[in-house]
């Protein structure tokens, strides 16, 4: 069957305006729910976010506070640590010279005696050379004093016993004879000598390991 609309053409276009207009306010009413939402969503994803973020800055604030009441203690080990350099300082190279008198007393011959003792000491990385005499590597680096010993000897065989002597000594190195003259005291025929030996580290205190 054939339908026919009788309707006069304005109302036929006032129809076809609403329904466009009806479904464009549709459209915008939920393009705005669709807006709506998406800002709903943020503003409950922020407020997470905020929350964490206040979490975060009190475990911070709890971990700066520890950190703050520790630091009392690397302050203290900083000044041990510079109080244990600066003894370290004091202490290298120190020689025991009482040990040494010993060590000579030991080795000294008994036909031989000595009239003078001197000992020198300097910084561990200098070498303190004997005019003419051989420097032979060490171990531990390098020298640090040496001793110069003046004596007199009845024969050259005691002389020779002195400087092998000297070597067996820890610490000691280099045994030198810079002279030997034949003399007399009191009618006496004497080898009067001066002989030299290096100190290595192994010579300082606690063998150069403060």
């Amino acid at each position: 069957m054939t339908q026919v609309n009788l309707l006069p053409r304005e109302v036929k276009q006032r129809q076809t305006v609403r329904r466009r207009t009806g479904m464009v306010a549709a459209l915008g009413a939920l393009v705005v729910g669709v807006v709506l939402v998406f800002w709903f969503l943020q503003g409950v994803r922020l407020h997470d976010i905020d929350e964490q973020l206040a979490a975060q800055n009190a475990v911070n604030a709890d971990l700066q506070q520890q950190v703050t009441s520790l630091q009392q203690y690397a302050d203290l080990k900083a000044n041990l640590d510079q109080r244990k350099a600066l003894l370290t300082s004091a202490l290298a190279n120190t020689v025991h010279w009482s040990q040494i008198l010993n060590n000579v007393s030991d080795l000294e011959p008994n036909s031989m005696w000595l009239s003078s003792l001197t000992g020198t000491v300097s910084s561990p990385a200098a070498t303190i050379p004997v005019p003419g005499a051989p420097v032979t590597p060490t171990p531990g680096g390098g020298l640090i004093g040496s001793i110069q010993f003046q004596g007199n000897a009845l024969d050259t065989n005691t002389i020779a016993t002195w400087l092998t002597e000297l070597e067996g000594v820890k610490g000691w190195v280099n045994p030198w004879m810079g002279s030997a003259t034949l003399g007399d005291v009191n009618g006496t025929p004497v080898w009067q000598f001066s002989s030299s030996v290096d100190l290595d580290p192994r010579a300082a205190h606690k063998g150069g390991n403060q």
